[in-house]
């Protein structure tokens, strides 16, 4: 029995079929990241796991709804270079 993928599918490794590992890695270090920097302030548990929600549920929902299946590091990409080097891209006649 053969099987005949179309051209255009994507055979990208992906963390329970929605995420791909760099994106996940991204989440992952993020959540950790405002964790850690809770933990700094000696805040209690329940503050903490408030502040964690508060501040990454956004990334992650992003992450998994996406733009035009854009990845998430490239989109953090696009907007670092766009903050680095505003250019004007509307043009007046």
């Amino acid at each position: 029995m053969k099987f005949i993928f179309p051209q255009n599918y994507n055979l990208k490794n992906k963390f329970l079929g929605v995420l791909d590992y760099s994106t996940l890695f991204v989440n992952l270090a993020w959540v950790y990241l405002v964790f850690s920097i809770s933990r700094l302030f000696g805040l209690s548990l329940h503050l903490q796991l408030s502040l964690v929600i508060i501040l990454c549920l956004p990334l992650i929902l992003f992450s998994i709804l996406g733009i035009n299946n854009e990845r998430i590091l490239n989109v953090i990409i696009y907007l670092v270079k766009y903050l680095l080097k505003p250019k004007l891209y509307i043009f007046y006649k």
